[in-house]
């Protein structure tokens, strides 16, 4: 199944009507989004969600903007985010723009550096959009007069579109063959009653080199690659999964079943 048409960018999106001329960022306020859906009803913004991070979350906003050019308001509210100053940095992108190095002017983030976008499309962003600074405001009453008044001054679609330019979107597939890892293989035991997992580690001539035990997946996994029992990126995302899944066996009952790793 192909991806929608727009947005154009993966996030953690509400998407409402294409043709209204509202987006509205939460900035750090994770659920307002879904509160003020509920509260406005989806066909009264183009979209709503969060932005937390200085860069790439304003980089999304950007291209999710230019290219529906319905959108002519954007609404910043909720709470900043502490350290990468989201909110502040798209203020920032709105009055003063970026320099040659891409940093938007000002910014008080920790790296506000859009390097996945054009400098054409950031300029295109700020003349296409009106920014409603409600940073910081929670109210969703409030939120809510200041939509209506952006729809009854929307001026209309803006002149001309951006296309945008798109990274490579491949579909995951499975490996025609099995390679082994040289450095060996995993035998998983989750202990319920002891709450811990066991991680056996054998050479690959299947003699048993080492055990790795603890509570923590995570833990378990980082273990084993400092201790170079994995060579191969296939096998440490094999591990990583089948010790979350071990895990998730101690907590939810599950009978724990060890995969093989992926290939033919």
């Amino acid at each position: 199944m192909k991806p929608p048409s727009w947005p154009v960018e993966q996030g953690e999106y509400i998407v409402g009507k294409k043709t209204s001329p509202v987006a509205i960022s939460t900035l750090g306020s994770d659920e307002l989004a879904e509160a003020m859906a509920k509260r406005l009803g989806r066909e009264n913004f183009a979209i709503a969600g969060k932005t937390h991070t200085e860069n790439i979350g304003i980089e999304k906003i950007i291209k999710n903007t230019i290219s529906n050019p319905n959108i002519r308001f954007l609404i910043l509210c909720g709470k900043d985010t502490r350290g990468h100053m989201a909110g502040q940095s798209l203020l920032s992108l709105f009055n003063k723009g970026i320099n040659h190095e891409k940093r938007i002017i000002d910014s008080e983030g920790q790296m506000p550096v859009l390097k996945n976008l054009e400098f054409s499309e950031t300029e295109h962003f700020r003349k296409q959009v009106e920014v409603i600074d409600l940073s910081g405001l929670e109210d969703i009453k409030r939120i809510e007069g200041e939509v209506k008044l952006c729809k009854e001054k929307n001026p209309g679609r803006f002149e001309r579109t951006m296309a945008i330019k798109k990274a490579p979107q491949l579909e995951a597939q499975k490996p025609e063959k099995l390679i082994l890892d040289p450095s060996g293989f995993f035998i998983i035991y989750p202990k319920k009653e002891e709450g811990r997992i066991y991680l056996e580690h054998y050479k690959a001539d299947g003699t048993l080199n080492e055990i790795i035990y603890g509570e923590d997946p995570v833990l378990i996994a980082s273990t084993a690659i400092e201790r170079n029992l994995v060579s191969r990126l296939d096998h440490a995302a094999y591990l990583g999964r089948e010790l979350e899944k071990g895990y998730l066996s101690m907590i939810y009952g599950f009978q724990y079943i060890q995969d093989r790793a992926p290939g033919k």
